[in-house]
């Protein structure tokens, strides 16, 4: 009997990242862009069990950031990449009817799809609500989920396998439907945020090299498809890492955690579990978690949550809560800000009267503090501790 082909790219991951070194879009997008193409290409043939239930290696994912930071540029590459495994993927604008049909038409053993949004504002305000429960429900892959039809009917997916991706430009976080945070579905879903590009490079310098790479990263693709499916086990070591994290180091910080972040810590360590898979995978087809699959998984958590902290607290219900969130960025960024530079800054999108409860919101809560310079009053950050009277 043949030997099934040896991966030709060494680590999934690294050659992506190598491949993709020419572009502009950051680091961290390019990383998450890999763990989504490789999450999606499972196509739910991989699980590990956790005490009463599997866990599916699929992730939800969204690239904030402003526009021109190549958030569709990392994602172009991961519908490349899956087109080419022929790993099946939703269309760009979707209704919740027109992706329960994507399911059924391009799943395969089970119905697996990968969601790529480049816009996914406008992919959750298509369906609304019913799009933002089918997500929340499909995240923990039940064996069955059922769904009521415009004729009142019930049907049902059997083995749903969803993966997402989306880009959000960070503005218009406040703007998404309130039950994307109420309904659990934000603190499913992983915040990858940046505000520039990584470099400027007109002519990117792609080498022989990295389209081989290229190559070898598309085989080694089609193999994880054709190839890799089972239980993921683990090892001694990882258990007793596991164990005495989410016992203690886990517990610690999630009972310190804010109220707007806490939906998010609970959930983490299924989102460690998932992600410990994909790295596994991610080097050979062994299907084993080690201690090393863990730490890698949770250092990539730990790089995005500074930033997804800041993001919870703007999708809170005071009306104000993004603005809140960024001048206050914005005074600690500076070292202090004019409030006559605020309001030049903010005069567009905020009333006077707007404005002012901002800054009593930011004085009070302690993030900034009233100060005086040249005669002129200055909003600054409470860190700083220069001697303006």
């Amino acid at each position: 009997m043949p030997l099934e082909p040896k991966r030709l790219a060494g680590n999934w991951i690294e050659g992506f990242k190598f491949y993709t070194k020419e572009t502009e879009a950051p680091d961290s997008f390019l990383v998450w862009t890999a763990i989504f193409i490789i999450s999606a290409a499972l196509e739910r043939r991989v699980f590990t069990h956790w005490g009463y239930f599997k866990y599916y290696p699929n992730m939800y994912m969204l690239f904030v950031a402003p526009a021109g930071c190549r958030k569709s540029t990392a994602m172009r590459f991961a519908k490349h990449f899956l087109a080419e495994a022929k790993v099946p993927t939703s269309s760009d604008t979707l209704s919740r009817e027109m992706l329960i049909e994507q399911m059924i038409e391009r799943g395969r053993d089970a119905q697996a799809l990968g969601i790529l949004s480049d816009e996914f504002m406008h992919f959750i305000q298509t369906s609304g609500a019913n799009m933002i429960t089918m997500l929340t429900e499909m995240y923990d892959c039940p064996d069955n989920w059922e769904y009521g039809t415009k004729k009142r009917s019930t049907e049902t997916i059997p083995a749903p396998y969803l993966c997402l991706l989306g880009g959000l430009i960070p503005h218009r976080i406040r703007e998404l439907d309130p039950r994307f945070i109420e309904s659990g579905l934000a603190s499913r879903t992983v915040l990858i945020v940046e505000d520039t590009p990584r470099f400027r490079r007109a002519r990117p310098a792609v080498t022989n090299e990295m389209l081989k790479m290229r190559e070898a990263l598309i085989a080694d693709l089609m193999h994880i498809v054709k190839n890799v499916k089972g239980e993921m086990r683990w090892t001694v070591e990882a258990e007793d890492w596991f164990t005495h994290w989410y016992e203690n180091t886990h517990f610690a910080e999630e009972t310190k955690a804010e109220v707007s972040f806490q939906g998010y810590y609970s959930r983490k360590p299924t989102q460690l579990v998932r992600l410990a898979q994909i790295m596994s995978i991610a080097e050979s087809d062994e299907t084993v978690i080690e201690k090393g699959h863990l730490l890698s998984a949770l250092g990539l958590l730990e790089s995005a949550e500074g930033s997804m902290l800041h993001l919870f607290g703007a999708m809170g219900r005071n009306p104000l809560a993004g603005e809140l969130q960024r001048i206050a960025d914005e005074i600690t960024a500076a070292g202090g800000l004019s409030k006559k530079e605020i309001v030049r800054r903010h005069t567009k999108e905020l009333r006077e009267d707007e404005l002012d409860e901002v800054l009593n919101q930011l004085t009070m809560m302690g993030v900034v503090r009233l100060g005086n310079r040249s005669g002129e009053p200055w909003l600054l950050p409470v860190k700083e501790n220069k001697d303006d009277t």
